[in-house]
């Protein structure tokens, strides 16, 4: 008996990603099984209530992704200006005293990286903590 078995079935770790990625999201999960039961919503003429269905997702996920994207960027712009404000104050704390041109590229320099170290690190945390919360609200 010679059975032929799908490339998902031949990989766990394809069919572990493929199944975490559709129970994840609503709009991957309803086009799944739409596509899977495309002959039985034909059959029964239901094309229209699953296009509305379908729209509904994606008008949540888009919503949401948009808010993720507008807040993220809304952050780095934040992060921006407390990195202009620190790199200002070291720029302008050599212009109180006596220093060498090395002394003061050597400090504009660190700070640069500094403060590039620090957005990053931010950044990173604050994704971190978007995805824990999002996996936290997937899992209820």
């Amino acid at each position: 008996m010679n059975v032929k078995r799908s490339a998902t079935a031949r990989n766990p770790l394809t069919y572990h990603f493929v199944s975490l990625l559709l129970a994840r999201s609503p709009v991957f999960s309803h086009l799944s099984t739409t596509l899977y039961g495309l002959s039985t919503i034909r059959a029964f003429k239901t094309q229209e209530d699953f296009v509305n269905h379908f729209d509904d997702h994606l008008d949540l996920h888009t919503s949401s992704w948009y808010l993720f994207i507008t807040s993220t960027r809304w952050f780095g712009v934040r992060l921006d200006w407390i990195s202009v404000i620190f790199i200002g104050c070291v720029t302008f704390s050599f212009m109180l005293r006596t220093s060498s041109g090395a002394e003061v590229g050597l400090a504009v320099a660190s700070a640069i990286t500094l403060s590039g170290m620090f957005q990053w690190g931010v950044r990173q945390s604050a994704e971190v903590v978007t995805i824990v919360i999002w996996q936290q609200q997937n899992r209820e």
